[in-house]
């Protein structure tokens, strides 16, 4: 992954692709609509259909190219990640929540305090 950052600039070989992604988006939300004669079931397939169609279409953009090649290289980086072992987790999470439970218990001790002090201060009790 390359630290300078690329200009971004849709091309006008681009635009035909895009122009035909939001010509898709329109048939699919007007396919899903409640006056269609497409039923509910059939409405889902649409969906995925238009999902699997505007995917390869966007592949071939300059955009879509560069956000496949993020993702590949997100997940390369989550590769290199060395994740806790199971021991580990449940370990720092009892020492989560026994510093909670300290922390919530010295607030409500602080918290009753200055409700009894401006109690006896104001007469109210």
């Amino acid at each position: 992954m390359s630290t300078s950052k690329k200009q971004t600039k849709t091309t006008l070989t681009d635009l035909p692709k895009w122009a035909l992604i939001a010509v898709l988006t329109a048939i699919a939300v007007y396919l899903s609509n409640e006056k269609t004669i497409i039923p509910s079931s059939l409405q889902a397939i649409v969906w995925i259909i238009w999902l699997a169609l505007s995917l390869s279409i966007l592949y071939f953009t300059q955009l879509g190219k560069q956000g496949f090649e993020f993702a590949k290289d997100a997940k390369q980086e989550l590769l290199k990640v060395v994740w806790p072992s199971r021991q580990e987790t449940v370990q720092m999470t009892l020492v989560i929540m026994v510093v909670v439970l300290i922390v919530s218990l010295m607030l409500w001790a602080v918290d009753s305090s200055l409700i009894w002090l401006v109690g006896k201060l104001t007469n109210l009790k």
